[in-house]
């Protein structure tokens, strides 16, 4: 999977010809491409992950509250990585979390090119 910003748009493009141990494909279509809005996708992507932090904040409490027997948990990293979690998401929501804009293109394209002769094998 390859995702390139172009100004304001993501492209996504894929390949997978991976087969489950059965034969049969894993994905419905093998290849194909995308594109949207970059803004939308990065907004989205964020309500997504917000989504999922106060669901397992849900799941955590439920834990908490139901401890099974014979089950030992470490309640204080759990709640320790909870927390991360959030904050993470907090900070690519304020923007605080930048992502460089300076590429190095001989290593893209070197990542590219290996993940091709992978797919080859």
């Amino acid at each position: 999977m390859f995702l390139i910003r172009n100004n304001d748009q993501l492209y996504v493009y894929w390949f997978a010809e991976y087969k489950h141990e059965n034969g049969m494909p894993i994905w419905e279509s093998q290849s194909g491409e995308f594109s949207c809005n970059y803004n939308d996708f990065v907004n989205e992507l964020i309500q997504n992950f917000k989504s999922f932090g106060l669901e397992m904040r849900t799941q955590i409490s439920q834990l908490l509250e139901n401890q099974p027997v014979n089950v030992e948990i470490d309640s204080e990293q759990i709640i320790l990585n909870q927390k991360e979690y959030e904050d993470l998401i907090t900070k690519i929501e304020n923007e605080e979390f930048i992502l460089s804009e300076e590429h190095n293109w001989n290593d893209v394209l070197n990542k590219a090119n290996e993940v091709i002769n992978k797919s080859k094998d």
